[in-house]
């Protein structure tokens, strides 16, 4: 009965996860514009100032999970290209 308790728990952690993702890339869509773009695009337009942008961003807050996330919202509404 305790494994089944568990798996439940796992599951909808992962619909709330997917979930909120999804939000977040709806409401990423409607706030990006031509400017958020050419912003993202000057700080990730070669492999060094991605990788500068993307540590200063991930030591500002604190948290990998957060920039990972947010990396994937913003590939999913085009704001940023996935190279």
């Amino acid at each position: 009965m305790e494994g089944y308790k568990s798996l439940f728990i796992i599951i909808a952690g992962l619909v709330l996860f997917l979930y909120a993702l999804n939000k977040l890339s709806d409401h990423l869509k409607e706030l990006s514009g031509d400017k958020m773009k050419t912003v993202l695009d000057r700080f990730t337009s070669n492999l060094f100032t991605g990788i500068l942008s993307g540590l200063i961003v991930t030591i500002l807050l604190d948290s990998s999970s957060a920039v990972i996330i947010m990396a994937i919202a913003l590939v999913n509404v085009q704001a940023m290209t996935f190279r």
